[in-house]
């Protein structure tokens, strides 16, 4: 804000007379000191300074506006459109497997990262795949593979070294024992149906007059074998 000092001066008028008198005359004196012109002093005004905007620094940007170069190390389930197909697992930056969830065969891999491509070597002869990716945000992205396929991915859960991954073949054998030694016989078959990339329905019927007869219905979790009968609310602990 601009403020201005005014300092008025004040005008001082002296006046001196004195008188003589003698016996024939009086002569009169007056003194008079000119009067003093007014005087205003204004300082200069001061130019506001500007301060230039702060911009953070980059350690104190929120979470979400930082860039995650690379890929983010951890379990990501791998779709086809809307089919679960299988998971790759980065367990560092540098090495991996991928996991069919269906019949749970595996392949390790080491992979390299080249801005947009990654590059992945293939099993023990290290076959040479690459894809170029495509982040919305550090848990989803798009693969295009050189070969033509695209796979939507989504981040799962961290990487730990005592890490299971149960396919949809593993959860159906491990219902039906749990069946078999709980109720004393076996169903006909079973069916299966991903829910989410962390849990498979697995349902266990006969066959009866041409129609199919539920015997069980279970929600179990791929990663940890434990599950739900959905017909009775009973968790249950298939691994065990």
């Amino acid at each position: 804000m601009m403020k201005k000092i005014l300092i008025a001066g004040c005008v001082l008028l002296l006046a001196a007379g004195c008188n003589a008198a003698n016996d024939s005359s009086a002569v009169s004196v007056s003194a008079s000191v000119p009067e003093e012109t007014s005087k205003t002093d204004e300082k200069p005004t001061p130019t506001p300074e500007t301060k230039p905007e702060e911009t953070p620094a980059e350690s104190e940007k929120p979470a979400d506006k930082q860039e995650e170069a690379g890929v983010r190390t951890g379990v990501w389930a791998s779709y086809e459109g809307d089919s679960l197909t299988r998971y790759f697992v980065f367990d560092n930056e540098m090495h991996g497997h991928d996991f069919d969830s269906t019949s749970g065969k595996s392949m390790d891999f080491r992979y390299e990262i080249d801005g947009d491509t990654i590059i992945f070597y293939m099993g023990e002869d290290e076959n040479v795949v690459s894809a170029i990716f495509q982040k919305s945000d550090a848990e989803h992205m798009e693969v295009t593979w050189d070969y033509g396929s695209v796979e939507t991915m989504e981040w799962v859960r961290e990487y730990d070294e005592n890490l299971t991954i149960y396919s949809s073949e593993d959860l159906c054998d491990l219902a039906l024992d749990y069946y078999v030694r709980t109720n004393g016989s076996e169903p006909a078959d079973y069916a299966y149906e991903d829910m989410d990339n962390t849990t498979v329905a697995v349902q266990l019927f006969d066959n009866v007059d041409g129609h199919n007869s539920t015997a069980a219905y279970y929600i179990i979790d791929r990663f940890t074998a434990e599950g739900t009968n959905q017909n009775s609310g009973e968790k249950i602990n298939f691994a065990e």
